[in-house]
């Protein structure tokens, strides 16, 4: 089961899109005033309500946004420890992963989840999770793989999410652009759901 929004974008690409508006809303959020506690409530407030949401959406879905609600503060985490964000320690010391999952292991784990949901049968509701984890790893997401030399491998798992998705092969430079900073890289009318 697909659950749309009201865009009649999927609901796990709408708060995935989201997360990623806020985490880059609180980068230029660099004032003494508003404390970094501040910003991190307010994030754990916005999963909170998806949790919410998606209790109350419940069967498959619920699954479904386990898998990618985890995609989503790796993300939002690693977005806000490697940049130059004047916060950057504070919130390496306070991840949302933490708060959230109770874990500190999303770099590792997060590679970990996606070869499963690759392993996984190819279901509306994990083909939606696939497009999470793609739109991760095309925003940037490292990982254990940062610093290293592991293009190749980050190329791998974006090709193998597209097969997954699309069911056709990827072919390097197929997706239309780069993601752009308001995230349309996979609006509703460019690519079909």
């Amino acid at each position: 089961m697909i659950v749309l929004s009201q865009h009649g974008q999927s609901l796990l690409v709408q708060w995935f899109r989201q997360v990623v508006t806020t985490t880059r809303s609180l980068l230029t959020t660099d004032s003494p005033v508003v404390p970094p506690e501040y910003l991190h409530r307010q994030l754990t407030s916005q999963f909170e309500q998806y949790d919410r949401q998606a209790m109350h959406i419940g069967g498959s879905f619920l699954d479904a946004y386990g898998e990618a609600r985890y995609a989503m503060i790796a993300v939002a985490d690693e977005l806000l420890i490697t940049t130059s964000w004047s916060y950057a320690q504070w919130w390496q010391e306070h991840l949302i992963e933490e708060a959230v999952q109770g874990t500190h292991v999303a770099g590792e784990d997060f590679f970990r989840r996606l070869e499963r949901i690759l392993s996984e049968r190819r279901t509306s509701e994990y083909i939606e999770v696939a497009k999470v984890y793609l739109l991760a790893l095309l925003l940037g997401f490292q990982g254990k793989y940062r610093g290293s030399q592991a293009t190749a491998t980050i190329a791998s798992f974006i090709s193998r999410l597209y097969e997954y998705i699309f069911d056709r092969p990827y072919i390097a430079g197929s997706l239309a652009r780069p993601p752009s900073e308001n995230l349309s890289l996979f609006s509703a009318g460019e690519i079909p759901y």
